[in-house]
């Protein structure tokens, strides 16, 4: 069972895991507006770089919530 209240490192943390969901959000609109892929100058098919941003947040976030005790 967790305590009432967080100290300071842990709302610290608490910040930076409400960031890190927030870019997830953010990357996940820019996949669904745009498609997952694209071509380049050569036209050849590319993953869309916020499939990355996105994936690396959930992670961090994930994380950040694990270490909080929360997830």
């Amino acid at each position: 069972m967790r305590r009432n209240g967080f100290s300071e490192s842990e709302k610290r943390i608490l910040l930076l895991a409400c960031e890190a969901w927030d870019r997830c959000v953010e990357a996940r609109e820019e996949v669904e507006t745009n498609g997952g892929y694209y071509c380049d100058r050569f036209g050849a098919p590319r993953p869309h770089p916020a499939l990355k941003i996105e994936d690396l947040s959930k992670n961090t976030f994930a994380r950040l919530m694990k270490q909080l005790k929360i997830s």
